[in-house]
């Protein structure tokens, strides 16, 4: 087992610190973690290459929302969000800008989340979707799952289902069933089906 040394401190701005040694107190290989007055972590800090140290700077917005990471030697993690809290974008900024733009070189992933009627139940649909190459206008779908909130448990034994669709439109459906049968507690029963996609033809 690897022992594990630990330093706490308190900075002039009330943020707190911890600092962690792995092996040998005060040796090479450590970690410092500093927290603001929420609990929040807003800065990591580990050692680099030629004694240089690497840092991650978290940033939130007046809703507790983690909103910019700024990893040294990388671009900055931009994050948004809707009304409702969600996270909806959040991409790297490529170009600087402090934004994320649509047609650019910015690395853009959007969450989408609605609601819809399938089979007579009603689920939640999220999709996540990627700007897959430089100056794209266009947004493709990588994958949606939708889980059903209707027309479970009372008289029927279904307790829970999700259906997630990839990138190639296979669908794999996991649903969870409930054993009133069993002695005792009942059992919940787990079954995954898969529905392939078609493959593609090539003319």
């Amino acid at each position: 087992m690897t022992d594990r040394h630990y330093e706490y401190g308190v900075n002039s701005d009330g943020t707190q610190w911890t600092k962690v040694y792995t092996g040998s107190p005060s040796g090479p290989m450590w970690e410092k973690s500093t927290t603001d007055l929420a609990g929040q972590v807003i800065l990591v800090e580990k050692p680099g290459f030629s004694g240089s140290v690497e840092t991650t700077a978290n940033l939130y917005n007046e809703n507790g929302q983690l909103v910019k990471t700024e990893i040294s030697g990388s671009a900055d993690q931009l994050f948004e969000y809707n009304e409702a809290g969600e996270q909806i974008r959040s991409g790297l900024d490529i170009n600087a800008n402090d934004t994320l733009d649509n047609a650019s070189m910015d690395r853009i992933s959007l969450t989408e989340t609605s609601y819809v009627k399938e089979d007579g139940a009603w689920w939640q649909q999220r999709s996540q979707q990627l700007f897959a190459s430089d100056n794209s206008t266009g947004a493709v779908t990588i994958s949606t799952v939708k889980s059903r909130l209707t027309d479970l448990g009372g008289t029927s034994s279904l307790t829970g289902e999700t259906r997630q669709t990839d990138i190639y439109g296979n669908i794999t459906t996991t649903s969870v069933y409930l054993d009133r049968s069993s002695v005792g507690r009942p059992n919940r029963h787990i079954w995954l089906t898969h529905d392939l996609a078609p493959p593609l033809r090539v003319l």
